[in-house]
């Protein structure tokens, strides 16, 4: 069905194969790691008291455990 579909939109929609993560994400894709960094962190914003009104998020990509082949994704 989701082939029709993109047929009867395909003036505002189209389907694209997405990359993998690079090589160096995907080292570094590990829960081990993720575990770590948030329990220096925790330590962190107890050891100065940061408040949650001081915690910004300045990230540019996100992360996905295990995913690291091409993906065909639909997009607007």
């Amino acid at each position: 069905w989701i082939r029709r579909f993109c047929e009867r939109h395909k003036d505002r929609i189209k389907s694209i194969y997405l990359r993998g993560i690079d090589q160096s994400r995907k080292i570094a894709d590990n829960s081990a790691y993720f575990e770590y960094f948030y329990q220096v962190l925790h330590e962190k914003i107890e050891k100065y008291r940061i408040r949650p009104s001081n915690i910004y998020n300045f990230d540019e990509k996100g992360f996905l455990l295990g995913l690291c082949r091409t993906m065909k994704r639909i997009v607007a």
